[in-house]
C-alpha cells in the first residue's frame, strides 16, 4: 500500500514538473527576467531552454521533500558550466593554518541584519546587467563591497547610494570577472574607500574617471580581523556589529531554485571546497548542541538578484572553513568623519578694477561657506576681459558673517570660464574712504574675522559714470605657482595600505624594509599619470600580484633586492604570485634587484612597445629572480638588451623570444636560464636579426640553456658571439633554418657545414 502511494506521489510531481516546465512557463520566466536576453530572447532561448526545463524536473522533484520553499531564481536556465563560470572567487584558500587555541563567543545567537541587497543593481546599472547571463561572470565581490560600505552608513542614519562604477573601475582588476582576494578588497578600502553614487554620476557627466574624485570625498574604512581564524573567533567579529566581509564554499547548484531562507528553520548544507562567491555574515545561531547551529550569509551570485542562505556551523573550533566559511574574513566601519560634499554653483557678475595683469594661480578647495542672504540691486555690467585662472588648494578659516540681508546665494568651489568685462557705467554708491596700494597675492592662510552687523539699503542705479575713488588700479604680477607636487614618497612611519597616495601622482617611491605586514599591499593600475616607480630592498613580501597594466605614462619600473618575495635571499614556486606588465605604451626600462620575485611563478610582459632593456638579477651574486617562472618575449619592436642574473629563471620550463628586431645582446648569469628537465621544457628564438651576444659570466660550466627539451631556432643571422658553455644537453627535438649564427656549432647534425 506505502509502494502504491509512493509511487502515486512520484507520477503526480512528474506530471506536474512536466505542466510547469513548459515553453510557456519559460517564456514568463524571461519575461521577469529580460536583462538576461535584451528584450531580444529567440536565441538565447534556443541555448538555454532545454537547461531551463532540467532544472525545473529537478525542483519539481524535490520541492515535495525538501525542508525548505524553492523558487526561480535567475540562475534557474543555468547548466553546471554556466554556474562554474560565476566562480569569481580569485582566493582559492584561506591561506590560515588551523588555530588550535579555542575562542569562546561573548554570545551564542545573533539574529541576522538583513541590509540594503534588494537593490536592483541590473535594472538601474546597465553595465552590470551582462554579467547576469550565463556567458559572463557573477561581481558578487563588487556588491559584497557596496553593500557593506551602505550597511555601514545605514547604521550612523545616513541614507547613501553608493558607486559600482567606482568599484568596478578603480578597484583595478585587469579582468573584472577575476575578483580580488580579500586582503586586496580590505587594503582597497583602508586607501580609496568608496563614493557616492552622485558624486560618481557628476564626474561621469563632466567627462572625468570617477577615480579622480578627489580623497575629501571619499568614505573610507578600518578594517579589524578575527582575534583567530576559527570559529569563535569569527562569532565574536560579527557581534561586533559591523559588517562582516567573506568568501563563502557554497554549492551554487542550489541556488537554481533557493533563494530566500529567512524564514526557513532549516539549513543549506551542500558546500564545496572552493570558495565560490562573496557576500557578508549578517548573524549566527549557536545552541547547546555542538554541530547545531548555523551563520546567515547574504550574497549576490549574479548582481541583480541576492540569495539569503542559512549554512551549518561544524564541530569544529579550529578553523573557519569548518564552517562553510573560506578565506579570511574581517569587519569594516567608517574611518574618520563624514566626507566633504561640493556641488557646482553659479558665480554672480564681479566688477573688476582695469588693467589687471593675468596670474596664474594653483588651484584652490576653499570649504563650503553659508552666506546669510543679501538685497543687491540690479546691475549693469558690460564686457570685461577676464585671463583664465588655474586655483590652487588652500585653507580658508571659518569666517563668522554678522546678519546682513543679501540675496539667497550658495557659494562652493566653481572653475570660472573665462569672461569678458568692460568698465561698467553705475550709479552713484556711498564708499567709504578707502586708501589700498599694489599688493601683491599670494596663498594666504585666513584667520577667523568677526564681521559687524550691517544693513544695506536697497540702492537706486542710474546709467552714470563711477567717479574715481582713491582705490588706485592694482597690478598683480604675473605670477607661476608650481603644480601640485608629483613626487610621492614611502617613508618608514607610514605604509602604502595606510597612506592615501594622490590618484594624479607621478613619481612614486618607496624606501627600504617597508610595507611588511600581511595586510600591506600596493595597486599601481589606478595611478593613470605615474611615469617613474622606485621600490627599495626588502619591501612588500606579501604582495601576490603586481599589476602595472594600462599605464600609459609610465616609463621606468626600479625594485631593489629581496621585494616582493617571501622568501629573503631564497626562492620558491607559489602558482599565486604575478607579475604583470602590460599595456604600457611608454615604458622603456624595467629593473628588479637579485632575490626580488624568487618566488614568482607568473611573469607576462606584453604591449610594451618602447621596452628597451630588461634587467633582473645581478651577474655576480645569486639572485634567483622568477626561479621557476616562465618568460615570453613576442613583438617588443625597441627592446636592445637582456640581462638576468645568477640562477634567474633557474628552473622556468619555458622562453620565448620571438620577433625582436632590435634585440642586440643577451647576458646570462651562472645558472640562468638552466631550465627544468621535464619533458615540457621549450626554448624558442626565431626573428632576432640584430642578435649579436649571448653570453654568460663563465667560461666553464655555466649551466645556462641546459636542460631544454623542444628547441626552436629560427632566422638569427648576426649571432657572431656566444659563450654557452655545457649548454643543450637534448637535442632529440630541435626546429631550424640553420641561419642562426654560431648557435650552429651546438647543433652539427641539424646544420652540418
Amino acid at each position: 500500500m506505502h509502494s502504491f502511494v509512493l509511487i502515486i506521489v512520484m507520477l503526480m510531481v512528474k506530471l506536474r514538473a512536466i505542466r510547469m516546465c513548459s515553453e510557456e512557463e519559460y517564456d514568463d520566466y524571461l519575461q521577469k527576467y529580460s536583462l538576461k536576453c535584451g528584450g531580444t530572447c529567440d536565441e538565447y532561448k534556443r541555448l538555454h531552454y532545454n537547461d531551463f526545463v532540467a532544472n525545473c524536473r529537478d525542483m519539481m522533484s524535490l520541492e515535495s521533500f525538501s525542508p525548505y520553499s524553492m523558487e526561480f531564481t535567475i540562475l534557474t536556465d543555468f547548466n553546471k558550466r554556466d554556474l562554474q563560470g560565476l566562480h569569481d572567487v580569485q582566493q582559492k584558500h584561506s591561506g590560515r593554518g588551523s588555530y588550535y587555541e579555542e575562542i569562546v563567543p561573548d554570545v551564542d545567537h545573533i539574529e541576522p541584519v538583513y541590509s540594503t541587497m534588494e537593490r536592483e543593481y541590473c535594472s538601474n546599472h546597465p553595465s552590470l546587467s551582462q554579467y547576469a547571463v550565463s556567458s559572463n561572470c557573477s561581481l558578487s565581490w563588487v556588491t559584497m563591497i557596496v553593500n557593506a560600505g551602505e550597511r555601514v552608513l545605514a547604521q550612523m542614519g545616513i541614507n547613501e547610494r553608493l558607486s559600482v562604477d567606482f568599484v568596478l573601475q578603480c578597484y583595478n582588476r585587469s579582468d573584472i570577472c577575476e575578483g580580488m582576494t580579500m586582503n586586496e578588497i580590505a587594503t582597497r578600502l583602508r586607501q580609496i574607500g568608496l563614493v557616492r553614487e552622485e558624486d560618481a554620476k557628476h564626474a561621469m557627466d563632466e567627462g572625468e574617471s570617477v577615480c579622480s574624485i578627489p580623497l575629501s570625498q571619499h568614505y573610507r574604512f578600518d578594517v579589524q580581523k578575527p582575534e583567530g581564524y576559527n570559529r569563535g573567533g569569527l562569532m565574536n567579529l560579527v557581534s561586533g556589529g559591523n559588517p562582516v566581509l567573506v568568501a563563502i564554499s557554497m554549492d551554487l547548484l542550489q541556488l537554481r531554485f533557493v533563494k530566500d531562507m529567512r524564514e526557513e528553520e532549516e539549513v543549506l548544507r551542500r558546500s564545496v571546497y572552493e570558495p565560490s562567491i562573496y557576500g557578508l555574515v549578517t548573524g549566527y545561531v549557536k545552541t547547546t548542541e555542538e554541530v547545531d547551529g548555523y551563520w546567515v550569509f547574504e550574497g549576490t551570485p549574479s548582481p541583480c538578484e541576492s540569495v539569503n542562505v542559512k549554512l551549518p556551523m561544524r564541530a569544529n573550533e579550529t578553523n573557519t572553513d569548518f564552517a562553510g566559511i573560506a578565506g579570511y574574513a574581517f569587519a569594516i566601519a567608517l574611518k574618520g568623519g563624514i566626507p566633504t560634499t561640493v556641488a557646482p554653483t553659479t558665480v554672480a557678475p564681479t566688477t573688476v578694477a582695469p588693467s589687471v595683469a593675468p596670474t596664474t594661480v594653483t588651484p584652490t578647495t576653499v570649504a563650503p561657506t553659508t552666506v546669510a542672504p543679501t538685497t543687491v540691486a540690479p546691475t549693469t555690467v558690460a564686457p570685461m576681459t577676464v585671463a583664465p585662472t588655474t586655483m590652487a588648494p588652500t585653507t580658508v578659516a571659518p569666517t563668522t558673517v554678522a546678519p546682513t540681508t543679501v540675496a539667497p546665494t550658495t557659494v562652493a568651489p566653481t572653475t570660472v570660464a573665462p569672461t569678458t568685462v568692460a568698465p561698467t557705467t553705475m550709479a552713484p554708491t556711498t564708499v567709504a574712504p578707502t586708501t589700498m596700494a599694489p599688493t601683491t597675492v599670494a596663498p594666504t592662510t585666513v584667520a577667523p574675522t568677526t564681521v559687524a552687523p550691517t544693513t544695506v539699503a536697497p540702492t537706486t542705479v542710474a546709467p552714470t559714470t563711477v567717479a574715481p575713488t582713491t582705490v588706485a588700479p592694482t597690478t598683480v604680477a604675473p605670477t607661476t605657482v608650481a603644480p601640485t607636487p608629483t613626487l610621492y614618497p614611502i617613508t618608514a612611519n607610514e605604509c602604502w595600505s595606510d597612506t592615501p597616495v594622490p590618484l594624479n601622482v607621478e613619481v612614486i617611491t618607496v624606501g627600504d624594509d617597508m610595507c611588511n605586514e600581511e595586510n600591506d599591499r600596493i595597486d599601481l593600475s589606478k595611478y593613470v599619470n605615474l611615469k617613474n616607480v622606485s621600490i627599495g630592498n626588502d619591501c612588500f613580501f606579501y604582495q601576490d600580484v603586481l599589476n602595472l597594466t594600462g599605464l600609459h605614462s609610465l616609463e621606468r619600473v626600479m625594485i631593489g633586492e629581496n621585494s616582493f618575495t617571501k622568501r629573503k635571499n631564497d626562492y620558491g614556486n607559489d602558482a599565486n604570485r604575478k607579475l604583470y606588465v602590460k599595456n604600457c605604451d611608454a615604458l622603456k626600462e624595467l629593473k628588479i634587484g637579485r632575490y626580488s620575485f624568487s618566488d614568482y611563478s607568473v611573469i607576462e610582459i606584453e604591449n610594451v612597445n618602447s621596452l628597451e632593456l630588461i634587467e633582473m638579477g645581478d651577474m655576480d651574486s645569486l639572485s634567483c629572480s622568477f626561479y621557476s617562472a616562465s618568460l615570453e618575449l613576442k613583438n617588443l619592436p625597441k627592446l636592445k638588451s637582456l640581462l638576468f642574473g645568477k640562477r634567474a629563471f633557474r628552473d622556468s620550463s619555458r622562453l620565448v623570444l620571438e620577433n625582436l628586431p632590435e634585440l642586440t645582446s643577451i647576458q646570462l648569469g651562472w645558472n640562468a636560464f638552466h631550465f627544468n628537465d621535464v619533458e615540457s621544457s621549450t626554448l624558442v628564438m626565431r626573428n632576432l636579426p640584430k642578435l649579436t651576444s649571448l653570453t654568460t659570466t663563465t667560461l666553464i660550466n655555466s649551466y645556462s640553456f641546459y636542460y631544454p627539451r623542444h628547441i626552436t631556432l629560427y632566422d638569427i643571422p648576426a649571432l657572431t658571439t656566444v659563450t654557452l658553455p655545457y649548454a643543450f644537453y637534448y637535442k632529440d627535438d630541435v626546429s631550424t633554418n640553420c641561419n642562426i649564427g654560431e648557435l650552429k656549432t651546438f647543433f652539427t647534425k641539424q646544420c652540418p657545414a
